[in-house]
């Protein structure tokens, strides 16, 4: 098979397998280059060029692996780039999102706002890192806490943080749980301070659960399960941490695209200001911000 003829077929098999129309693109070029080797640049220099057999073969694989037995691409390339940020993904850790990227944003221009170039983050439920890490990237002054119980999740967590050169302080705890509070206490036993605290936390509800696309059903049930209602996660951290949030500082919820209203309701009873709903760039509920 020649260079210019590989994102074609990548393509074809993608959209005969019945993968997502709006990602088969960028997955042609992932596997085309992630897995066979070839980047764009190439393939236009390069056109009529043969692929090697073993590169070919090599994306015949995952091509398979993607369609007939629908594990998502991000399980299947040595890593993803999220947001700039090059991700270690596997089963047992939540496949990062392009929307969950609204959250780096708010962050970036509200400390603009703010004036802060040294904030102190907590990240709740990290899973693999992802935006931690790209906090630390963006605030290299920043101290970052970061939070998960996960133990199939904790070893990608590290070894993103050593690839992308980023110095995370890990707490391994259950984020509901009152007990991983005392980890957040100075020396003097007073709770720190953090002037961002920011949770993706699973917010799938029920009836969601059931009804799972075939790529949700190779991620981890506990990174997508948020109760009945997918609320669990939301009427708990508002109350638990609001004492480790300086006055003016924030907590920022990643949420499904209808629980604007009702997390807007949890967080005003917890006793949050200026509440708000953000929406993506669906025009869905995506976001909501509040200050201490």
């Amino acid at each position: 098979m020649l260079y210019k003829e590989i994102i074609p077929y990548i393509e074809k098999k993608l959209k005969g397998g019945g993968i997502n129309p709006d990602d088969i693109k960028i997955e042609a070029r992932v596997i085309a280059e992630d897995i066979g080797g070839l980047t764009l640049t190439a393939i236009t220099i390069n056109p009529e060029n043969e692929i090697l057999p073993g590169k070919l073969a090599a994306m015949e694989k995952v091509i398979n692996t993607r369609v007939y037995e629908r594990v998502p691409l991000q399980y299947l390339v040595p890593l993803w780039d999220w947001y700039g940020v090059k991700l270690k993904l596997a089963d047992g850790v939540l496949c990062p999102r392009q929307e969950t990227e609204l959250l780096i944003d708010i962050i970036r221009d509200k400390m603009k706002e703010k004036g802060l170039d040294a904030p102190l983050f907590l990240d709740l439920c990290t899973g693999s890192g992802n935006i931690a890490i790209m906090l630390k990237k963006i605030f290299p002054k920043s101290t970052v806490y970061a939070v998960e119980n996960s133990t199939m999740a904790i070893p990608m967590f590290k070894f993103n943080c050593k690839y992308n050169e980023t110095e995370i302080n890990f707490v391994q705890g259950n984020v509901m749980e009152q007990t991983t509070l005392v980890k957040f206490n100075d020396e003097n036993g007073l709770p720190l301070q953090f002037d961002v605290i920011v949770s993706n936390p699973p917010y799938l509800t029920k009836i969601e659960m059931n009804t799972l696309q075939p790529e949700l059903k190779h991620e981890p049930e506990a990174a997508l399960y948020g109760g009945f209602d997918g609320l669990d996660f939301y009427r708990v951290i508002p109350v638990l941490y609001k004492n480790f949030i300086k006055d003016g500082g924030m907590l920022l919820f990643e949420i499904g695209q209808e629980q604007g209203k009702d997390v807007r309701r949890i967080m005003n009873k917890a006793g949050f200001r200026d509440i708000k709903v953000i929406h993506d760039l669906g025009d869905n509920d995506r976001a909501v911000l509040g200050i201490k």
